[in-house]
């Protein structure tokens, strides 16, 4: 009587048992070929290289020759870990955390000792190793992030004197031709007056642009300044911000939509939508808004403002 055919291994489990392997063998073995060091196939060639094309993120491979060796990821670790006996459980769980950040060692090694407590023993070393090494790591990204944050103030406190120097030597150069104007016997002009700016409080006409490129002018103007307005709030430049915010209350038809603390019914087309507020619903305004008026009944809304329960 002819002996049954036993059915071909999937790839599947071919996979798992070249996993399982890896993880229980007493040394990384070779990838294949033959060699004083065991190797999990014959040859990476046929229905070999299915299988180890499908090791792909779940095994690494270094070397060559001789000195190939193949090591567990935590992915592929972590799909036989519960085959695993568990006298070889943390043996093999060192040789992967050895390949991870210190991150992943921790989490990884958490994993799992959560899974099998009686890992912990065997494992205890690498992990207080990792916390030690995560602390540090911690604590020398606070160290850069304060001279990073450090360096930023010092270029931006040098910025500031170099702007304060160009105005010393501007006024000083205008001070030196003076005194030679007058060395020469002549007279310094007199000073112009400053024209001032209407102040916003300051009832203005609304002109309504004759043309639509009058308009479409306009409303270019009101954008880009509330932009660059925009810019300066976020980098926190209040000298700008200031020079900006006078000349868009300055300019006749633009008005702010509410000041700072400012308490109001919320309008979502004049302020920025805040999860659980619907219309009327009392917000306190966190940043002004600017709107532009297109004529008597209209306005364009540039900026919506900033709103908070």
């Amino acid at each position: 009587m002819a002996k049954a055919k036993m059915p071909a291994a999937s790839t599947d489990d071919l996979v798992h048992q070249a996993l399982l392997t890896v993880a229980t063998a007493d040394g990384p073995p070779r990838l294949a070929g033959k060699g004083d060091t065991p190797a999990l196939f014959a040859s990476k060639t046929g229905a070999n290289k299915t299988v180890i094309d499908a090791l792909t993120g779940l095994a690494t491979v270094t070397g060559k020759g001789a000195d190939e060796s193949v090591r567990l990821t935590a992915a592929g670790f972590n799909k036989v870990a519960a085959q695993i006996p568990e006298e070889r459980l943390g043996a093999a769980a060192k040789v992967v955390a050895a390949d991870l950040t210190t991150t992943e060692k921790v989490a990884f090694l958490q994993d799992i000792v959560s899974r099998s407590p009686v890992a912990a023993a065997e494992l205890l070393t690498e992990y207080e190793a990792a916390v030690a090494a995560e602390k540090i790591e911690a604590e020398t990204r606070l160290q850069e992030a304060a001279r990073r944050r450090e360096r930023e103030e010092r270029a931006e406190r040098a910025m500031v004197r170099w702007l304060e120097l160009g105005r010393e030597r501007k006024q000083q150069r205008i001070a030196t031709l003076l005194a030679e104007l007058q060395a020469e016997g002549g007279t310094a002009p007199p000073e112009r007056e400053t024209p001032t700016l209407p102040r916003p409080e300051e009832p203005r006409l609304f002109v309504r642009p004759t043309t639509t490129a009058d308009g479409d002018f306009r409303r270019d103007v009101a954008e880009r300044l509330v932009s660059s307005w925009r810019d300066a709030v976020q980098m926190r430049k209040d000298e700008a911000r200031q020079f900006l915010e006078t000349a868009l209350d300055n300019i006749v038809g633009v008005r702010r939509i509410g000041e700072e603390g400012d308490q109001m019914p919320f309008d979502g087309t004049l302020h920025e939508a805040v999860p659980g507020v619907s219309a009327d619903h009392p917000v306190r305004v966190t940043r002004s808004g600017w709107a532009l008026e297109v004529d008597d009944d209209r306005e364009y809304v540039i900026e919506r403002a900033q709103v908070a329960k």
